[in-house]
């Protein structure tokens, strides 16, 4: 899926992990998960449709959010 490739360009990038370490999640960072991290979701998916249906295929588009406890 999508969505684990995006993981390992994250998580395998050595510019994200010389700053968030393993410390790359889905959606959100966990409750008590420590700072600074990296968040990837997909914000939309226009399903992509021609004049005779549905093809199948979903235009998505993600976002990538950097925390960190201070700017």
């Amino acid at each position: 899926m999508i969505e684990q490739a995006l993981y390992k360009i994250l998580a395998d990038d050595s510019g994200v992990g010389a700053l968030a370490g393993d410390r790359v999640y889905p959606i959100g960072v966990p409750q008590d998960g420590a700072l600074p991290a990296v968040t990837y979701q997909q914000i939309a998916g226009p399903r992509d449709r021609t004049f005779d249906g549905a093809t199948g295929l979903v235009d998505g588009y993600y976002q990538v959010t950097c925390w960190a406890a201070t700017y």
